[in-house]
């Protein structure tokens, strides 16, 4: 058929849709493949996926896990990561075959019933980068001895080559895939031991334009590649901590195991799903965050009988809230929140970073380095 004039384009582009289709089975069976698994070992079967309005249930489970279980489904993930890579490329790589087949003038039929299964595919597609992303960030930060993530709050209204200014930061902690601990901090509570002390010189333009005495750890992130950034992050913070002796804040040689910049605009989304948060008289939505924050912590702290420096302990109380909301979300909400995260990696609102090199290769590959590239 494929040689008769005018029926030509129809039938190769009919040929694509059932490759296509076939293609697509193929991938869906190994994807769930690995879901059930999963649920097998939560011991949950596919109704959860049906009880899209229980609150809290996927993470209520998981965190009730004990830990040898959440261990060894963090190993299988991991096992399965490349197949699900494989899978996800299959997909992308089938739908732009099957554009291309339908460039051509085919039957209107056929045109229908390619636009119905392209759109269906765009979709298991996106399903299916949500997922291994996901699996992808869980198994790699947190594995069997845990994991502790440095989170950069990067304030991009104050702007700095690495994403925004750092004036706070926080100490993730997790234990086989659960969050044990979450603790924030005010950036000057590891600058401020050293301010007298500290000689290293800070770029030229800091020292100009800012007249800083020095080069600390709240204008670390000086590269506009956050690997470079966070690499001298890193090494600020265990020098500083060091320099501070007792004074110091925490542990110097507290071991770190990743690097995550995130701007307000990462804070403004999830509150999209979480809803607004209420600390005393200030009410922090999706549209305000970043001036309602900036105007308790540098203007109204005194109103709340809090001291200058403790003016920051309210963006403790705000990751409080929200930690509460994350875990009652049902799973259509958290599909909302995994859907922001992807769109923040994209615009590089969101960024990670490893001192391990097969971690952070791992992290370059997805695109979630905000690497510079070479020429």
């Amino acid at each position: 058929l494929g040689f008769i004039p005018g029926v030509r384009d129809s039938y190769r582009a009919g040929r694509s849709l059932v490759r296509a289709g076939a293609v697509s089975s193929r991938v869906l069976a190994r994807t769930l493949e690995t879901g059930l698994e999963v649920l097998e070992l939560m011991g949950e079967r596919e109704d959860l996926f049906r009880s899209s309005n229980k609150k809290g249930e996927l993470l209520a489970r998981w965190t009730t896990l004990d830990r040898e279980t959440r261990s060894f489904i963090l190993a299988r993930m991991k096992t399965r990561l490349p197949e699900l890579e494989v899978a996800r490329n299959d997909l992308h790589l089938t739908r732009e075959e099957l554009d291309d087949a339908f460039g051509r003038t085919t039957h209107p039929t056929l045109q229908r019933q390619k636009d119905i299964f392209a759109e269906r595919l765009r979709l298991a597609e996106g399903w299916l980068e949500t997922f291994v992303q996901g699996a992808v960030l869980l198994t790699s930060i947190s594995d069997n001895d845990g994991g502790r993530v440095l989170l950069l709050f990067l304030n991009d209204d104050e702007l700095r080559p690495g994403g925004g200014f750092l004036g706070s930061f926080g100490i993730l902690t997790l234990d086989a895939g659960a969050v044990s601990d979450l603790t924030t901090y005010d950036v000057m509570a590891v600058d401020g031991p050293v301010l007298e002390s500290r000689n290293t010189i800070a770029p030229e333009p800091l020292s100009e334009y800012l007249n800083v005495p020095a080069w600390f750890l709240r204008d670390a992130n000086w590269s506009p590649d956050f690997a470079v950034s966070s690499e001298r992050t890193l090494s600020f913070f265990a020098e500083e901590l060091k320099d501070a002796g007792a004074e110091a804040v925490m542990d110097p040689n507290l071991e770190i195991d990743a690097v995550v910049g995130l701007t307000t605009s990462v804070a403004s989304d999830f509150l999209s799903v979480l809803g607004p948060v209420e600390i005393g008289e200030d009410r922090f939505t999706p549209q305000n965050i970043a001036d309602a924050l900036e105007n308790a912590v540098q203007f109204t702290f005194a109103n709340r009988g809090v001291t200058h420096d403790r003016r920051k302990d309210i963006i403790q109380e705000i990751v409080n809230v929200m930690r509460e909301r994350f875990a009652a979300l049902t799973l259509a909400e958290w599909s909302k929140i995994f859907t922001s995260v992807a769109v923040r990696l994209s615009d590089k609102h969101l960024m990670f970073f490893s001192p391990n090199p097969e971690v952070e290769r791992l992290f370059v590959r997805q695109g979630w380095g905000g690497r510079v590239a070479e020429n």
